[in-house]
């Protein structure tokens, strides 16, 4: 029933995640986990299994603003069966509020969402790191007042950006970099403490360019030896035809130059 490469939470109840809609061809395949744990199926379990009633705060920082359940594979298709757990469990959600959708799917906003690049500032700009319970951590950390954080110079706080976390991930503030952290232990956070504006980004992509010129190079060398195979089987075909051909008129010659020596004995014994 669901679309792209699904993520297993348990028999029958699955996962995707996908950006600005159903996705395209580059969400086909899951990035690969840096966690030995998976916090999308953390959050899901907890929901079904009655462990809490937020669980638009715990996805909140992984940017997941809706939640959509599919009950046919398309508006004519097949219909599958839900988990009878998983309807109570998110009709049970205090954070996530039904919305009026096609019938062959149950569509819910998360009203705990906040922009994924953001600032948080006042009693709520302490968020945790690495907690133990990130799951728990989240649902107690109410961010849905946080306010997109724009290229203007901002006032201190802490700024959240929702991409996976990596260490590549740097923001810089008045020409300084900021201290980074993964809040709740998923995504990105850095320390503002002065009033300036915040630029972030990914220093990682040289090692990924080199990876990719490395492949590309290597396609190349591969695309060189097969073409240089074909033009050597080829040549070798062609001098084989060529052989063949010579190996042809010898043969012709000789048989001529034996009926000439049999036509002359021949009036030599008449």
């Amino acid at each position: 029933m669901l679309p792209l490469d699904p993520a297993r939470v348990a028999a029958g109840l699955s996962y995707t995640l996908t950006r600005n809609g159903p996705g395209d061809g580059r969400e086909l395949l899951r990035a690969p986990r840096t966690t030995t744990r998976d916090p999308v199926a953390d959050a899901v379990t907890a929901a079904v299994t009655g462990r809490t009633s937020r669980l638009g705060r715990i996805v909140a920082p992984m940017g997941v603003r809706y939640v959509a359940v599919p009950r046919r594979a398309g508006p004519d298709g097949t219909a599958g069966r839900t988990p009878p757990a998983l309807d109570a469990a998110l009709q049970d959600q205090l954070d996530l509020a039904r919305l009026g959708s096609d019938g062959g799917l149950e569509l819910y906003e998360n009203q705990a969402w906040y922009p994924g690049r953001t600032l948080v500032h006042g009693r709520h700009s302490t968020i945790p790191a690495r907690p133990r319970e990130p799951a728990q951590a989240a649902a107690n950390t109410d961010l849905s007042g946080s306010r997109p954080l724009g290229d203007r110079p901002s006032t201190p706080g802490t700024v959240l950006w929702f991409e996976a976390y990596d260490s590549g991930w740097h923001a810089t503030a008045g020409g300084h970099g900021l201290p980074h952290q993964p809040p709740f232990g998923v995504t990105n956070q850095f320390r503002l403490d002065t009033r300036a504006a915040v630029t972030i980004a990914h220093d990682g992509q040289g090692t990924r360019y080199l990876l990719i010129g490395a492949e590309v190079l290597l396609w190349v060398l591969a695309l060189l030896w097969w073409s240089r195979g074909r033009r050597r089987g080829r040549s070798a075909d062609r001098d084989a035809a060529r052989a063949a051909a010579r190996a042809a008129r010898a043969e012709r010659r000789r048989s001529e130059d034996e009926e000439l020596d049999s036509t002359v004995e021949f009036w030599e014994r008449a």
